[in-house]
């Protein structure tokens, strides 16, 4: 079985290598979804390769060339000009994919959401890479509900302020990504 939340990230983090399943969830045709300790869903990967595979198929429909890649991201190979059309065809089919895969918020969820966004940006900040301060929680879960976007989100700034800086980007992802990592990337819960 496979923890996405271990490898989602969010999707504004990394331009077209997104990951396929942006947090936990259950899908048709997931043949034993189980919660974990803490009780988020966990895909079993039957799941998580059907939202890929939705995708992949979506993109292809529309005439792209995409993969997955081996970090359950998405490779896109795109002709000069082409990447702001790949952008959109994307976000539309990833979009299709979540409303079959990915359950919608629940009060709950989204205000656990936010507080492991706050405790993300604490922890960035303790190993050297600060961010903005939080919105408000209830600003945070109105966006949620309103849009299912993320208002604000302490990985994607402190990612792109290393990158600006041509700074040590792979020790921010190694703090954040690995199983067991020291400030690790929370993902959308969902609930049982």
């Amino acid at each position: 079985m496979v923890d996405v939340r271990r490898l989602g990230i969010a999707a504004g983090a990394v331009a077209l290598a997104l990951v396929a399943a942006t947090g936990c969830a259950t899908g048709p045709g997931a043949e034993s979804d189980e919660p974990d300790d803490d009780g988020a869903v966990v895909l079993t990967l039957d799941a998580m390769n059907q939202y890929q595979r939705h995708v992949v198929a979506c993109m292809a429909d529309q005439g792209w060339d995409i993969h997955v890649t081996s970090d359950n991201g998405f490779g896109l190979a795109t002709a000069s000009g082409q990447g702001a059309l790949a952008q959109v065809d994307l976000g539309g089919c990833l979009a299709e994919a979540d409303d079959l895969y990915i359950p919608d918020w629940t009060e709950d969820t989204a205000r656990t959401y936010y507080a492991e966004m706050v405790e993300l940006g604490r922890c960035l900040a303790e190993h050297g890479y600060p961010t903005s301060d939080p919105v408000s929680e209830q600003s945070f879960v109105d966006a949620l509900f309103a849009t299912d976007d993320v208002l604000w989100h302490p990985f994607t700034e402190a990612l792109q302020a290393e990158q600006d800086a041509g700074g040590d980007v792979d020790s921010l992802w190694d703090l954040v990504v690995p199983e067991g990592a020291e400030c690790p990337q929370p993902l959308r819960p969902a609930p049982l």
